[in-house]
């Protein structure tokens, strides 16, 4: 079954977007913010289509495209664009740069509402839930002011999505009540069937029964809404039904939005919905249909564009072919997610491409990587532990600040209620004190005018000189340094600049006041420079960035750290501190090119290369020795070597590189393992200090030469094998002739089948000297069941293999002992009066596999007897093919390969068959280092 992990945190990225994805389409929507009247007739018809087009993205861009160049494109609709490319940046899970795109728009009371509105998704999408709460309220406040009705509604729905874990369940179905109320009075289905979402789940561990009831009211007024809403709604259903074991309610739903999902605009939408059907298959084992939903969430997902989401499609086609034992299939498929899941610093990706491995290494019974992955995981878990704490911690902080909130708000009330007692009193005592003050001021200024005098706020004023104080301060100050002191105004507008700056920008300061800072900016570097003054509004702190100034020669290269200056909450100016990097970056620049030639040379090596310390940890890799050990550059730099290693070279390798270290001196050697040959080199380096601190290891695999120089007996170990078809291809092709002669097409077909299997079965591993036991074993069933066909009902036979052993993971020689079951079945079963019968066996034995080959016929003996007056009889040829083999894979595989052949008696002595009993190292799938 699926990692029940993967669905959770697939829900957990995208659910946020989700949930609030209903309320962005309305709150962006251009009636909000245009008079659409105040255009043509065809620019009218752009924007209209902007919104009923948002999903599809092609035609979406291109009706952006149209609007942008078009000459009626006024500051309305300008800001307007930009709020909907903000919705494009948080549809793609982009919140940071949602919010950077409408940072300039906070100020502007028209969009200030929607303003907080999204930052509280960039708190929310960090787990922030104080900061989200609080921007929300601030949200809802400024909605409230412009009697924005829709706003109002939709900032107490995103109010009640985050509180309902912590507030009393009566203060939220007081809320759930009005919420519902206010979007009925308003006739708004979309902001209906979304309270009614959040709400309907929300209450289903308390009251199954209604919450069932308010969900499908809500699905049911979906249905008369958008598509776009409609599917997210499905797909909220899916999750929870899911989650919840309502499988019945699950397809219900699957089915009725299946139809919508068809709709090419909605492929990240549809891909969600497919990944959910899959992993139900899954549940009940219908693996197969899981792999065509995963598949075709896959596709959609690669259009969708977004790579996690691609990286988790693969993890659950792997999931399902470890299933199914496909090994081959899940490694492509676990392979195919790296690229998608290590782009980028994502802890839970990573945390679930490592468990996806684990379960891989598993299946193909490799300890040494399990161990290695294990250790990985378990930094990793602790890193994601750190995270959720903080999690847990907001929430706590989030339930503190609603407590502290309602009773500030109850304290409030009674305050209120209790001003309004003495009001009364107030403003009789008021009046009172007018009419004696008036009375006094025309006793005293009798037929005087009175002077109107215009009042300052002494803190404004004093906060304006204590600023102005400093400036000229640290206009002293820089005024001959030999760093760059400018400052701007609120505009980006050149106030001051102090000799150094003038130096940098070529001209007297009587020519840059007033100028716009940006002038003196290269094209190539104003979008940096922009972007760094964005983060510094946006966080009010300084922000550092490195810009190119056009000189008349050249330009130059200058640090710039950018400081803003509040008065009374306003920006007043910006200050800037420059200094001349040319020199520096250049050096770096050569530095950084040097290392890219370096890197690049690395990397084109054809053997691995790997630098360490002297305790063996990696400080360096090139690609192909990453390669050659199933791991990236990225992954495996700062761990120990040779945790990475394989048992088939592990111990060799440590003790060379300690004999280097220790000796001080270069080891050359080779290793002579099962499926390469590597040539290995270990270089220590030896300091100033005469100690070893860098030690370099290379490793090139050298079997192509050694098979270069064992192609002569590699030739003639495949002619040896390939001697035995040709007497069992005319036997099979004579018996399959004997059926079709006395029409017997059933077993004509089926031998005829058997017959083309076993031979592409052979064909395929005549190139391997190796195969997996389990092909093995295929090849053996389907030339067994051929003999059986061919003589009748003559013998039986049965194969047992020992529970402990994995088929799919251990290797051995193919059709090693393919000879002597046919020695057992043409020279001892079939000169039986009676039925024989034929036992093959597979036993683990310590470090080896036994496999024997019983059969009770006549006994070599007495088959020999019958035989003796031929040449050389077939029985001897094949056994000596047999020991050939033997003789060719023990030379040059290093892993010594015994038989034995015992002669079978019963207790008075007389033959009753012969037994074969061949013990195979055992050899594991795994690639070598």
């Amino acid at each position: 079954m699926k990692f029940q992990l993967t669905l959770s945190l697939f829900f957990l990225l995208i659910l946020p977007v989700l949930l609030f994805g209903q309320q962005d389409e309305e709150l962006l929507s251009y009636s909000r913010y245009i008079h659409i009247e105040s255009y043509s007739e065809h620019l009218q018809q752009d924007i209209i289509g902007l919104e009923s087009s948002w999903y599809c993205q092609e035609e979406r861009n291109s009706i952006l495209n149209r609007i942008r160049k078009s000459e009626e494109i006024t500051q309305e609709l300008s800001n307007y664009l930009k709020l909907r490319s903000a919705l494009a940046e948080l549809g793609k899970g982009d919140i940071d740069n949602c919010i950077l795109k409408i940072e300039d728009l906070s100020k502007n009371p028209l969009y200030s509402g929607i303003y907080y509105f999204m930052k509280s998704r960039l708190y929310l999408s960090q787990k922030k839930f104080p900061d989200a709460y609080e921007n929300i309220i601030e949200a809802k406040q400024e909605f409230s002011e412009k009697k924005d009705k829709i706003g109002v509604l939709y900032s107490e729905i995103a109010i009640f999505s985050l509180i309902k874990q912590v507030a009393d369940f009566a203060v939220l179905k007081e809320m759930y009540d009005s919420i519902l109320m206010q979007s009925q009075a308003y006739g708004n289905g979309n902001a209906e069937v979304l309270i009614r979402a959040v709400y309907g789940i929300f209450l289903y561990d308390s009251n199954p029964k209604e919450s069932l009831n308010i969900l499908y009211k809500g699905w049911e007024e979906s249905k008369s809404l958008e598509r776009s809403i409609r599917i997210t709604y499905a797909i909220k259903l899916l999750k929870h039904f899911l989650n919840n074991q309502l499988y019945d309610h699950f397809h219900k739903i699957f089915e009725e939005i299946k139809l919508d999902c068809e709709h090419s605009c909605f492929v990240g939408r549809s891909s969600i919905i497919n990944t959910l059907m899959s992993y139900r298959k899954s549940q009940i084992d219908q693996l197969d249909s899981s792999i065509y939903y995963d598949k075709l969430a896959l596709k959609q997902r690669k259009i969708y564009g977004k790579k996690e989401f691609v990286g988790y499609s693969y993890l659950n086609l792997c999931s399902n072919y470890l299933q199914l034992n496909k090994l081959e299939m899940a490694k492509k498929y676990l392979d195919s997610s790296k690229v998608f899941l290590l782009s980028n610093d994502n802890m839970e990706a990573r945390q679930f491409l490592l468990k996806y491995k684990l379960k891989y290494f598993e299946a193909i019974g490799n300890l040494d990587s399990v161990i290695r992955i294990n250790s990985r995981l378990n930094f990793i878990d602790q890193s994601i532990f750190k995270k959720q704490q903080k999690v847990v911690l907001y929430s706590i902080e989030l339930d503190y600040t609603l407590r502290k909130r309602i009773e500030h708000q109850a304290y409030m009330e009674r305050l209120k209620a209790q001003k309004s007692k003495y009001r009364y009193l107030i403003i009789i005592a008021a009046l009172l004190l007018l009419i004696l003050m008036g009375s006094i001021a025309l006793l005293l200024f009798r037929g005087k005018r009175l002077k109107v005098m215009r009042l300052q706020n002494f803190s404004d004023f004093k906060t304006i000189i204590d600023f102005e104080r400093e400036i000229t301060r640290l206009k002293g100050l820089f005024q001959s340094d030999t760093l760059g002191f400018i400052i701007l105004d609120h505009d980006f507008n050149l106030r001051y600049s102090n000799s150094f700056a003038q130096g940098i920008l070529l001209s007297s300061d009587s020519k840059v006041m007033g100028t716009s800072f940006l002038s003196y900016i290269d094209d190539s570097s104003r979008k940096d420079f922009l972007k760094a003054t964005e983060n510094m509004l946006l966080v009010k702190k300084s922000q550092d960035v490195i810009v190119h100034f056009d000189k008349l020669e050249n330009s130059i290269l200058v640090s710039l750290s950018i400081s803003p200056l509040y008065v009374n909450g306003r920006l007043e100016s910006v200050l800037i501190i420059a200094i001349d990097v040319t020199e520096r970056e250049k050096a770096l620049d050569v530095e950084k090119e040097q290392n890219t030639i370096l890197q690049t040379l690395f990397n084109s090596v054809t053997e691995s290369v790997i630098l360490m310390d002297a305790k063996g940890l990696v400080i360096s890799i090139n690609e192909t020795g990453a390669k050659r050990m199933d791991t990236t550059v990225e992954e495996i730099k700062n761990t120990n070597y040779f945790s990475h290693l394989y048992q088939d070279n592990l111990e060799e390798r440590k003790s060379k590189f300690h004999e280097a270290v220790v000796q001080k001196k270069a080891i050359v050697f080779t290793e002579n393992l099962v499926s390469a040959h590597n040539l290995v080199s270990i270089y220590p380096h030896i300091n100033e200090q005469q100690e070893v601190d860098v030690v370099a290891v290379y490793a090139l695999d050298i079997s192509n030469k050694i098979q270069s120089m064992e192609q002569i007996n590699s030739l003639r170990q495949k002619v040896l094998r390939s001697q035995m078809n040709p007497h069992f291809i005319f036997n099979s092709l004579n018996a399959i002739q004997s059926y079709i002669l006395k029409n017997d097409t059933i077993h004509a077909v089926k031998y005829l089948n058997s017959f083309a299997k076993l031979i592409r079965m052979i064909l395929d591993s005549s190139s391997y000297d190796y195969i997996k036991l389990s092909k093995e074993m295929d090849i053996l069933t389907y030339y067994l069941e051929l003999q059986q066909l061919r003589f009748g009902d003559k013998f039986s036979w049965e194969m047992q293999v020992d529970d402990h052993i994995d088929k799919d993971s251990i290797l051995i020689p193919a059709m090693l002992a393919q000879p002597f079951i046919e020695n057992a079945i043409e020279h001892g079963l079939q000169h039986l009066k009676e039925k024989g019968s034929l036992k093959i066996s597979f036993a683990k034995a310590d470090k080896s596999i036994v496999f024997k080959v019983i059969d009770n016929g006549i006994g070599r003996s007495e088959s020999r007897s019958l035989y003796q007056n031929a040449s050389r009889t077939t029985a001897g040829h094949s056994t000596q093919i047999f020991i050939d083999r033997l003789n060719t894979l023990n030379k040059y595989s290093g892993k010594k390969i015994t038989h034995d052949i015992i002669d079978l008696i019963d207790d008075s002595g007389k033959a009753k068959g012969t037994m074969v009993i061949i013990n195979i190292p055992i050899i594991y799938r795994s690639h070598i280092i």
